[in-house]
């Protein structure tokens, strides 16, 4: 059996291994952690596993807080307007007052001139609201699948 002096100096050494260790990369710590014995491996796993997670809730929290105005910005509102307008077939659009939060887009009011293809000469719409998911616009193209509005008038075609 190891003495208690010894077993302090293996103990010494473990733990100056481990730290040594922990400086290094993620593929150098699961390779030669096995050298050390089970008990470090354990150690450097959850040593990974803790800054993996730290890592996780960073990009986490970033995208939470930066991706609501990355997508505010006039590419993605101008995407939805020209999906609306070709949708509803108009000509000419004017909006005012976008805004954009994690699950819903609005509008505060929008005017559209009918086009050849459009059921209307004019339509107005206070309030639009859009639901999307999160990631709408960044991941892939946004797809409107709906709106709601407040309030609408517009002058229909007939026939």
């Amino acid at each position: 059996m190891d003495t208690p002096t010894e077993q302090q100096k293996i103990n010494d050494y473990e733990a100056r291994i481990g730290h040594w260790m922990g400086k290094q990369g993620a593929l150098f710590q699961l390779k030669h952690a096995t050298t050390m014995g089970s008990g470090a491996l354990v150690r450097q796993l959850t040593g990974l596993f803790i800054k993996l997670v730290v890592v996780l809730i960073a990009l986490a929290g970033l995208g939470y807080f930066l991706l609501p105005k990355i997508l505010s910005g006039g590419k993605f509102e101008s995407q939805l307007t020209s999906q609306i307008s070709d949708v509803l077939g108009a000509e000419d659009v004017k909006v005012e007052g976008f805004t954009r939060t994690r699950s819903r887009a609005s509008y505060g009011k929008m005017e559209f001139e009918g086009g050849d293809d459009s059921f209307f000469y004019q339509a107005n719409f206070n309030g639009v609201k859009l639901p999307m998911g999160v990631l709408d616009g960044v991941s892939s193209e946004t797809v409107i699948r709906s709106f709601v509005s407040d309030r609408c008038a517009s002058e229909v075609v007939r026939g």
